[in-house]
């Protein structure tokens, strides 16, 4: 019995979405990059800087008891 292949299109993220993950798939990879991204205004697209400001602090604190 042989079976159909059916041609299933990638679920891709809202063009306002700028953060994409991809598949380790040839595909996937270039379908994502190829796709138009589209800022919202008054959105922080790469967040609000908080876990950046933690990661600084842990690293002056692992560098003051070094």
């Amino acid at each position: 019995m042989a079976f159909k292949r059916s041609a299933v299109r990638p679920r891709l993220p809202p063009p306002e979405d700028c953060n994409q993950l991809a598949k380790a798939e040839k595909n996937d990879i270039l379908t994502k990059l190829n796709k138009k991204i589209v800022f919202v205004e008054n959105k922080e697209p790469f967040g609000d800087g908080h876990s950046s400001e933690k990661i600084v602090s842990i690293i002056k604190k692992y560098f003051s008891e070094v």
